[in-house]
């Protein structure tokens, strides 16, 4: 058996780690969390580079895959979650799977460009004089 340390203010207090503390703590304390993910603001940040670190920031905490909707909506900041909550209605976003949320985002943040577009744009190209 070993030794607890609990730090205060006051002192030191030593706890024995015993079988009986140890099955009634068991699983309640755990580390903090590995790198930080701060909120998507898209006026500042590209869609895909935050998904990517968001999927790092899985890896790195071992997120299930169960966890991973969870995450997201808590990461994501409020005013992006209503933006995804719209995008879903009727249905719950906390109901949708991860893969579901994150094509639901892509297809709003990043759509695919207009073809038809994209060769107006190529067409009315002009040359400068150099």
């Amino acid at each position: 058996m070993s030794n607890l340390l609990i730090r205060s203010d006051e002192g030191t207090l030593v706890v024995r780690e015993t079988p009986d503390f140890r099955r009634l703590f068991h699983g309640t304390m755990s580390i903090a969390a590995l790198g930080r993910i701060e909120e998507f603001d898209p006026a500042q940040n590209d869609l895909e580079s935050y998904l990517e670190r968001l999927e790092q920031y899985f890896v790195a905490n071992d997120v299930t895959e169960a966890k991973r909707t969870a995450v997201l909506l808590s990461v994501i900041g409020a005013k992006t979650y209503e933006v995804l909550k719209s995008l879903v209605a009727p249905d719950k976003a906390s109901a949708k799977s991860y893969p579901d949320l994150k094509a639901v985002l892509l297809s709003h943040f990043k759509p695919k460009p207009l073809t038809i577009y994209e060769r107006f744009k190529f067409r009315k190209a002009v040359q400068k004089d150099t």
